[in-house]
């Protein structure tokens, strides 16, 4: 699913309540909003994000705030991983920023 749309229309509430019922959650949380703005548990930096999904094998709800946004692609190899491991909802605020970097 894709939320297209302008400055602050409502993208990030539509798609969190797409998945406000999801027991694994994972957000690529550029601007760092996710996890206090929606109780998630935040993880900064990719060691502390590579620890954390191992650990979780069972119910999260993370948001990944990078230190850069060159993590994009360590992010999304990360995420694959972790939803091979059982279905978990993956969202990806700000990508227009992560792929244009």
């Amino acid at each position: 699913m894709f939320s297209i749309g302008a400055s602050r229309s409502g993208k990030s509430q539509f798609v969190l309540s797409q998945v406000r019922a999801s027991k694994r959650l994972l957000v690529w949380d550029v601007e760092g909003e996710y996890a206090a703005k929606f109780g998630l548990e935040a993880v900064e930096g990719r060691v502390a994000l590579l620890s954390r999904l191992r650990a979780a094998t069972g119910p999260a709800r993370l948001a990944y705030h990078p230190e850069s946004l060159r993590d994009f692609d360590f992010f999304c190899r990360c995420a694959f991983n972790w939803s091979r491991q059982s279905p978990a909802d993956i969202v990806c605020e700000e990508l227009a920023a992560a792929t244009n970097a």
